[in-house]
């Protein structure tokens, strides 16, 4: 199930499921209309977050917007390294504990 959230200053994209490109882009186009986009992340598992580096440097690099993640804080040293692992730049998005 994806849950998107739109809001009066962005939208949340509350994720459960396999992450495809096709749910991505769905993603990507609704966030056109909004100025902050955010992801909630509650646990780690590869089908929740393998789409999270592609989609952040998608939405900085064509839309110049950076993406923020909401994660506990039991899971920091596991998205950072997830997304060193796929070559994502800081510089490109927010996360907030």
């Amino acid at each position: 199930m994806n849950v998107i959230v739109p809001g009066s200053v962005g939208f949340f994209l509350l994720k459960s499921g396999a992450v495809t490109e096709e749910q991505i882009f769905k993603a990507l186009e609704i966030q056109k209309e909004y100025d902050n986009v955010s992801i909630m992340i509650t646990h780690m598992h590869d089908d929740h977050v393998s789409g999270i580096g592609m989609f952040a440097q998608y939405l900085f690099y064509v839309f110049k917007k950076k993406l923020t993640i909401i994660i506990p804080k039991a899971l920091f040293s596991d998205i950072t390294e997830e997304l060193k692992i796929k070559g994502v730049n800081w510089h490109i998005l927010n996360i907030i504990i």
